[in-house]
């Protein structure tokens, strides 16, 4: 039987202000670069991108897919990312595999989870004092519920209901998301799977809210 050559693959993660790009192959993890982009992903990423697979002799062909982080974060962020994502994928005609950022943090906060935790809750920063809430089980990135926009203070009252020492509080603020944890879990769902060469057509931003201008504009067509 002829053997199954091993997957190479790109992950993006754009979803806040640190910039994270990471190539992985079969099983092991190639190279990881990560930088401070603020707001200038658009200037950022195809660079980041060349230069990890050039340090790492990696051609642009030899890759067998992409995988990119979904959201939900920064608005312009998460657009510049699917959308490099997206065009590389039809350009190369290969899979394209899109995981929410709470996924990804989920797999990396479970290592961290301490003992008798019963569910991980991870927090990102949205608008204000609101956050973008998930719950997971330690050791899991399948959600518990619909992810959804909490309030600051629903969210400590949710924390105090909670029984003593079983949830834990993950801030999204204070891990940020690694194209490496990305990289992994998209090599997890290509094992159980085959993915098309046009999935890239399903690959959208996860917005759990309107931009602060778009609810403005609707703020004011109310009034």
């Amino acid at each position: 039987m002829e053997k199954k050559a091993p997957q190479v693959i790109l992950a993006i993660e754009t979803s806040g202000a640190s910039l994270s790009v990471a190539l992985r192959k079969g099983g092991n993890l190639l190279g990881q670069k990560q930088v401070n982009a603020g707001r200038r992903h658009s200037e950022m990423l195809a660079q980041a991108c060349e230069s990890l697979l050039k340090s790492r002799g990696v051609k642009r062909t030899a890759l067998t897919h992409l995988a990119v982080c979904t959201g939900p974060g920064s608005f312009t962020g998460l657009r510049v990312g699917i959308t490099f994502a997206r065009t590389l994928a039809q350009f190369l005609k290969i899979p394209l595999i899109g995981i929410p950022v709470f996924e990804v943090l989920a797999a990396q906060a479970g290592v961290q989870a301490g003992k008798g935790i019963d569910r991980i809750c991870i927090a990102i920063p949205s608008i204000g004092e609101d956050v973008y809430a998930g719950f997971f089980r330690p050791g899991s990135t399948a959600p518990l519920a619909p992810y959804r926009v909490l309030s600051r203070p629903e969210l400590l009252r949710q924390l105090e209901r909670a029984p003593k020492g079983k949830l834990s509080l993950i801030e999204g603020g204070s891990m940020a998301p690694r194209a490496s944890t990305l990289a992994g879990l998209a090599t997890e769902r290509i094992d159980r799977r085959a993915i098309s060469n046009d999935s890239w057509k399903k690959i959208h931003p996860l917005y759990l809210r309107l931009s602060i201008a778009q609810e403005r504009k609707e703020r004011r067509g109310k009034t």
